[in-house]
């Protein structure tokens, strides 16, 4: 309903989000209504997209994955739908080759081979496992080995290597749920149910 009134509007503005297309030849805009609306926030709060972590498009990150966790707690729009249910470390592996949302515990960490590899459980064949590469560990605002214990919410494709795993290749893939919020100037964009 107030994405009809958003595009009953009239014509709305797009403005550059990001300098420089991506390496699909993408660009990225935000797009406002003819009131000034920001129509990606408004398609969070209806559940009618989730957060697409892009690098270099960090601006109201933390604006933006709050509207999402209010739509999908409220179970609007596609969070209403399992195919798009926030999925638990031990489901992974039925979602392999697919971009989920995953929300858990960390159990262990270590470093190996030039990455950091945070685990959900104790059995690897099942449980997702992240692969964090070095230079996304040194972009982190703390070590991830010490994060044992703590909650994550993680986005992306869920691979395959000895079980279900995600390559973290950005910082903002990772929520901590039990951290300090980070600062309001970072950003990430709004995607489509896909993204």
């Amino acid at each position: 309903d107030s994405i009809r009134r958003l595009l009953a509007e009239g014509p709305g503005t797009a403005r550059l989000a990001v300098p420089t297309p991506d390496r699909y030849g993408r660009t990225l805009v935000e797009m406002l209504s003819a009131r000034g609306t920001w129509v990606q926030a408004e398609l969070l709060r209806a559940g009618l997209a989730r957060v697409s972590v892009l690098p270099d498009c960090r601006a109201a990150r933390a604006s933006l994955l709050a509207f999402e966790d209010a739509a999908r707690r409220a179970h609007l729009g596609i969070w209403a739908d399992s195919d798009y249910a926030l999925r638990s470390p031990d489901q992974a592996w039925r979602y392999v080759d697919s971009v989920q949302v995953v929300e858990g515990r960390v159990t262990s960490a270590q470093a190996v081979r030039g990455a950091v590899y945070v685990n959900f459980g104790e059995d690897w064949k099942r449980g997702l496992g992240l692969r964090i590469p070095a230079r996304v560990a040194r972009t982190l605002p703390d070590d991830p080995l010490a994060w044992t214990g703590e909650r994550l919410r993680v986005r992306g494709w869920i691979g395959k290597g000895i079980g279900p795993v995600m390559a973290i290749e950005d910082a903002a893939q990772i929520e901590r749920l039990d951290a300090k919020p980070a600062p309001a100037s970072e950003t990430v964009a709004a995607g489509g149910a896909g993204g």
